[in-house]
């Protein structure tokens, strides 16, 4: 079996019996977190970041707003549901704050562009 088949068949078994998991196997430094929100990979090398919504309540949605170190809003959307991709694409390399906000919880994180 190739190396190739051999990870497609470890992600389809842990896609299949758990998503969180997969999740901690595919990127470790959200493993141990218990926030309400996930926010990885830290830092950001691709085009993508990805927000996990733990915590939101029926009919909610949470509000996330991306700014840069000098506090300028340089994103900004509303997830209905729990989980979102944010590009990353047209952001310069550097700090950003990621604020998340829905009725249960108020979170901030720090991210960084490459």
């Amino acid at each position: 079996m190739s190396e190739a088949h051999k990870y497609r068949a470890l992600y389809d078994w842990v896609k299949a019996n758990n998503h969180n998991r997969l999740e901690r196997f595919i990127n470790p430094i959200v493993q141990d977190t218990n926030n309400a929100f996930k926010v990885f990979p830290v830092p950001v090398e691709g085009d993508m970041l990805n927000v996990v919504i733990n915590e939101v309540a029926a009919n909610d949605f949470t509000r996330i707003t991306i700014t840069n170190i000098a506090e300028d809003i340089v994103h900004t959307q509303n997830v209905y549901g729990k989980s979102a991709l944010i590009s990353t694409a047209k952001l310069e390399s550097g700090i950003y704050i990621v604020h998340l906000k829905n009725n249960l919880k108020t979170e901030t994180n720090r991210i960084i562009i490459k």
